[in-house]
Formats: C-alpha cells, sequence, structure tokens
C-alpha cells in the first residue's frame, strides 16, 4: 500500500520528512507539483513498492485552501476505482485552534463537490469512522483512505517557541508569523528556514512530542 501525507507547505514537507528518516523510512518529496505525485502514486507505486516495505510520498502544497480543494480533489478524482492497490492520503493541516470536526468538515465537502462532478463520481461510496473517510468505487475493489491530523496552533508557531528557547531568546521577532519565521532564520540560521523546521523535527523525535508521536506512528503501522 502507498501511504501519502499531504500538508500545507514547504516547512511541513522538511519537517515531515526529518521525522519520517528518523523512523528508518525514506520518503518522496513532492512541492506543489500534483502531475508528479500522480505519477508517483499511479505507474511508479509498483516500483516504489517493490523497493521499500512502507513507501511514504510527502506532497506540499502553499496552504489550507489547496490543501482541502485543488490538491485533495484531484487526488481522490484520480485515484479512487482506477488503482489496484489501496491508497491512503493522510490529510495533515494546523488546527488553528480549531477542532477536528471543523477540519473534518472542510474534507465531506470536497468528497461531496466530486459526487456531484461527474456520473463516474456519482456512484462513489464515503464512509466515515473516527477521523477516517473510506471512499470506494463499486468497479474497483480498492480504496481511497483520507485520514485527517491537526498540529497544535501551527507548525510555524511550534518551529519558532522551540527557536527562542534553543537561543534563549526573550524578545521576539515582529510581524505576522511569515515574517516571524524569515527574520530567525536570517538571525539565528544564516537564512536558512530547512535547517530551522528539520531541528524541530528531530528535537519532536528526541522529546516523543505527543501530536508528532500519533502521525509518525501511523504512517509506521
Amino acid at each position: 500500500m502507498i501511504q501519502s501525507i499531504l500538508c500545507e507547505g514547504l516547512h511541513d514537507i522538511w519537517f515531515f520528512d526529518e521525522l519520517s528518516q528518523k523512523q528508518g523510512l525514506k520518503p518522496r518529496k513532492v512541492h506543489r507539483d500534483l502531475s508528479k505525485f500522480q505519477e508517483l502514486v499511479g505507474k511508479c507505486s509498483r516500483y516504489i513498492m517493490e523497493q521499500e516495505d512502507n513507501p511514504l510520498i510527502i506532497l506540499g502544497d502553499d496552504g489550507r485552501e489547496g490543501v482541502f480543494g485543488t490538491y485533495l480533489k484531484r487526488a481522490v478524482k484520480e485515484l479512487v476505482g482506477k488503482h489496484p492497490e489501496n491508497i491512503t492520503i493522510i490529510v495533515v493541516v494546523d488546527d488553528d485552534h480549531r477542532p477536528l470536526e471543523k477540519h473534518m468538515d472542510n474534507i465531506q465537502k470536497t468528497l461531496d463537490e466530486l459526487k456531484s462532478s461527474s456520473s463516474y463520481l456519482r456512484t462513489v461510496g464515503i464512509a466515515v469512522e473516527n477521523n477516517v473517510f473510506t471512499i470506494s468505487h463499486p468497479k474497483n475493489q480498492y480504496n481511497v483512505n483520507v485520514e485527517i491530523y491537526t498540529i497544535p496552533d501551527s507548525l510555524e508557531r511550534l518551529t519558532l517557541d522551540y527557536c527562542y528557547s534553543e537561543k534563549k531568546l526573550k524578545k521576539r521577532e515582529k510581524g505576522n508569523i511569515q515574517e516571524e519565521v524569515r527574520s530567525v532564520a536570517t538571525k539565528y540560521y544564516d537564512g536558512n528556514k530547512e535547517e530551522m523546521f528539520r531541528n524541530y523535527a528531530i528535537e519532536c523525535h528526541l522529546q516523543n512530542e505527543e501530536w508528532a508521536k500519533t502521525i509518525i506512528t501511523r504512517i509506521c503501522s
């Protein structure tokens, strides 16, 4: 079975790539290129599964709107009922202080829109249990499973909090969250944002951070 993480952006890709590697995985990273993702999940999937016991693809967009809209919609549309393996898409987004149910509503909305988009998709079945959507088609025995997990507050905020603590900084940088990330990276990581997020992933691994452990344990199961 091919597993994939669909997340909000490049910061998330770096974070989950590092976290996955700490578990012995060798994820394939895709940023904003849904065609490449479809290729890896589609015609390259058999090769990938023969090379690795637990293959993982990490796809990052540039925000939640794209994750729940364009990316998830197209991924499900092009996979359900057409793939000779079960597919799991693990959607990971910042919770932004909203309950999980609100984010599940976004997935349900996307899937409902898909069902009404064509006669082929109108026959798709959608079952929901806990945080998992099982999407099936009567013409294929294999399913697309969409699981939703959230990051407390936001990955950027958690990473910045870690950086301030690690560097023993009492004064925070000004600006919105993205400006703050750039400023901290410029001043304390020689402009290397990737190092920041990978360092935080290593810290989460070492500290057995509960939210990160839940996601990575699911991937490795």
